[in-house]
C-alpha cells in the first residue's frame, strides 16, 4: 500500500479521499484548524479574553433568562460586547501582521540561499578559469 490511509479510500468507495494538509493547533483550543486563518482567529480570541480577564472586564453582555414552553427557565449566554470585538480584531491584525513579517523573513531567507548558491556556483568557475589561464601562461 502506497498510501497509508488507501484502505480508507477503497472502503468508503472513493467516496472519502485523505489529503495531507496542514492542520494548525491552538493552545488553549479544544481542536486543531485546518485552515490558517481560523487557527489565528481562535488564538486572537483567546488572547482577548485573557487580557479582558487580567483587567477584569466581562466579555459578553450579561446572560438573560429564557423560558421554555414546558415552563424550565435557562439562562442564554449574553452577545459579545463591542469594546470585546473590538480588541480581538486589534489582536487578530497584530497576529497577521507578525505572520507576514516572518513569511517575509522566510522568503527573504530562501532567497538569500539561492543568491549564495549561485554566488559560490560563479566563484568555482572563476577559480576554473583562473587555473586555467595560469596553466595556459605558464606552458607557453
Amino acid at each position: 500500500m502506497a498510501n497509508k490511509f488507501e484502505a480508507i479510500e477503497k472502503a468508503s468507495k472513493g467516496e472519502i479521499t485523505i489529503e495531507m494538509r496542514p492542520v494548525y493547533v491552538v493552545s488553549g483550543a479544544n481542536h486543531a484548524y485546518l485552515s490558517q486563518g481560523g487557527a489565528l482567529n481562535k488564538l486572537a480570541y483567546i488572547i482577548a479574553e485573557k487580557q479582558f480577564r487580567a483587567e477584569g472586564k466581562q466579555t459578553n453582555e450579561p446572560a438573560q433568562p429564557h423560558q421554555f414552553e414546558d415552563g424550565t427557565t435557562a439562562w442564554k449566554a449574553g452577545a459579545p460586547r463591542d469594546e470585546f470585538i473590538e480588541r480581538k480584531n486589534e489582536v487578530l491584525n497584530e497576529l497577521k501582521a507578525a505572520l507576514r513579517h516572518e513569511n517575509e523573513i522566510v522568503k527573504l531567507k530562501a532567497e538569500y540561499h539561492k543568491a549564495n548558491k549561485k554566488l559560490v556556483s560563479a566563484q568555482e568557475k572563476v577559480s576554473v578559469a583562473k587555473w586555467k589561464l595560469q596553466s595556459a601562461a605558464k606552458n607557453k
